[in-house]
């Protein structure tokens, strides 16, 4: 067997390994890196009030935080219930958000505000709101987009559904809104976002009450419900221009695999 043969063309093989990986250095420098969309923090809270004269009971949901992503669903729900002989006063609220990812969230809110006041009663009074909102920051330009239904489909200040969209500071300070208002019966929405810190956040507020020493027996039951999908997509960044170290590189290693060819091809000739 011809070992200086053999030893030829081994050199000859890691001689082409080593012009070829150029090659692939380039191929994954001008890769796209991937945009992120990275999660803060989600969590929802409650908080509901009624009151058949005094004193005015108040309860508080838990206030619900998490800056890790777990299981992605979290919701705080309260309820306030008071009555005075045949008064009767009733405020209930949720909040939830379930994360399907750190690209796509659901949003549930709803409230409940009632009261039923017989003649020659107390000043009835009741209400409620909640919230659930999800913080995240964008290291790249995308587009957050999100599908609303609400009822009432004629939100006023006394019940109503309210999305809002705020970027942040690193420092915590507002800067800009690009969204804050009521969420009408079905809605939707798109935002161009660059890189930066963004609060999303659906709420909810019900309030109902009843004039003391009223001379006929009434009664008021109004509430909400929102149901809110959001999405945030990010294009693919362009392909970075390769740095002159770089072009030099692969026309190295073209050429390189050229004469290596060309060389191999001889051997064989002269053989």
């Amino acid at each position: 067997m011809d070992q200086g043969g053999t030893r030829r063309n081994r050199h000859r093989r890691l001689k082409l390994a080593w012009t070829v990986l150029p090659l692939l250095g380039f191929c994954v420098e001008l890769s796209p890196a991937t945009a992120t969309v990275t999660f803060i923090k989600a969590g929802a809270y409650s908080t509901s009030g009624a009151g058949a004269g005094e004193p005015y009971l108040i309860s508080n949901g838990p206030n619900v935080v998490s800056t890790v992503i777990g299981d992605g669903g979290y919701n705080s729900k309260s309820g306030s219930y008071d009555e005075h002989g045949l008064a009767q006063a009733s405020a209930y609220s949720l909040g939830a958000i379930q994360l399907d990812s750190v690209s796509k969230a659901s949003f549930f809110v709803s409230s409940t505000a009632k009261v039923q006041a017989p003649a020659h009663e107390f000043y009835l009074n009741a209400e409620t709101n909640a919230a659930a909102y999800y913080d995240f920051s964008l290291d790249t330009a995308s587009t957050l987009s999100f599908t609303g239904f609400a009822t009432p489909a004629s939100p006023d200040f006394t019940n109503n559904i309210s999305v809002s969209l705020v970027k942040y500071t690193a420092l915590g300070a507002y800067d800009t809104i690009y969204r804050s208002g009521y969420l009408g019966a079905s809605e939707t929405g798109s935002y161009a976002l660059g890189p930066g810190i963004y609060a999303f956040e659906v709420d909810t507020f019900s309030a109902a009450s009843a004039t003391a020493n009223n001379s006929i027996f009434s009664s008021a039951t109004i509430g909400a419900v929102g149901n809110v999908s959001l999405s945030i997509t990010s294009p693919p960044p362009p392909s970075p221009a390769p740095e002159p170290a770089t072009w030099a590189m692969m026309v190295f290693g073209f050429g390189a695999t050229g004469a290596a060819i060309r060389s191999r091809r001889k051997a064989l000739s002269a053989a």
